[in-house]
């Protein structure tokens, strides 16, 4: 049997690559007659694993290494929506619809995928009619996790983003020094970060020296250093997060209470 993903347990029933283990859900049965179809695919950094615009191959699931999505333009430039990392699953809507690839997936470091290759995966779900709902519940899980993902994102301030994103990089690509720091060469440009988080590049620029000041990270050129151990990185940046809220509710009280006093001298005036 394959062995089909990243904590070398045989077969997707049992598979938990990251911490959502979708294909956990999956019947016995139906688990046993993926595994037979499954088969392993490693691509190097820089490789694509499918272009936009390819015929769909079938689904993928990440099991190591971290894939980029990325949508190219007409001109040639482009643009990375998104990381998938170890338990996402890719390739998914294009094979839903049985079209071709709206978006390239790349292998941003070297990467070890599940591969369920089309053929024979359409060819199983019409040998076992009832596996249909299950497969589609598994890929649209998959989906809202990574749609709940982006509101979290969403409600942060950009700082907060940044430091989420890089600190989830590293705790995939780094490696730990003596002090239990992680550290690592960014395996993304800051052009690519910048056009995830949405700012221009002078942005980004004051962003991470904010997180440097903050004493949180160390960066030079693409090498990023995360200065605390991640959990207590965690609860300073919260801590952070924190001390601004209470900070601007101070200054809306200040504001608002000199307001009211300024009101009641002037109606005491009139």
């Amino acid at each position: 049997m394959t062995l089909c993903n990243s904590c070398n347990r045989t077969g997707c029933r049992t598979c938990q690559p990251g911490t959502l283990g979708y294909w956990s859900q999956l019947d016995a049965a139906y688990a046993q007659a993926l595994n037979r179809i499954t088969s392993e695919s490693r691509h190097a950094q820089g490789e694509w694993v499918f272009r936009m615009g390819q015929p769909s191959c079938g689904v993928y699931c990440v099991a190591s290494g971290i894939v980029g999505m990325r949508k190219l333009h007409a001109n040639g430039s482009g643009v990375l929506l998104g990381i998938a990392y170890p338990g996402a699953l890719i390739g998914v809507p294009a094979f839903l619809r049985n079209d071709a690839h709206r978006t390239g997936a790349e292998a941003l470091t070297d990467v070890r995928l599940c591969r369920l290759p089309g053929a024979e995966l359409r060819r199983l779900l019409g040998e076992f009619p009832s596996l249909y709902p299950q497969l589609v519940r598994v890929c649209l899980d998959a989906l809202d996790a990574s749609q709940e993902a982006m509101l979290q994102s969403a409600a942060m301030s950009n700082r907060d983003r940044l430091f989420h994103l890089l600190q989830r990089l590293l705790e995939h690509c780094g490696q730990a020094d003596d002090s239990g720091k992680l550290q690592a060469r960014l395996p993304i440009s800051r052009e690519d970060i910048a056009g995830m988080l949405g700012v221009r590049q002078e942005t980004l620029s004051r962003l991470l020296r904010r997180l440097s000041d903050d004493s949180l990270i160390e960066i030079s050129g693409r090498h990023c250093r995360l200065l605390p151990p991640p959990e207590l990185a965690r609860q300073r940046a919260c801590g952070d997060r924190f001390l601004q809220q209470r900070h601007a509710f101070r200054d809306f009280d200040d504001r608002h209470g000199a307001r009211r006093r300024e009101d009641v001298r002037w109606g005491g005036m009139t």
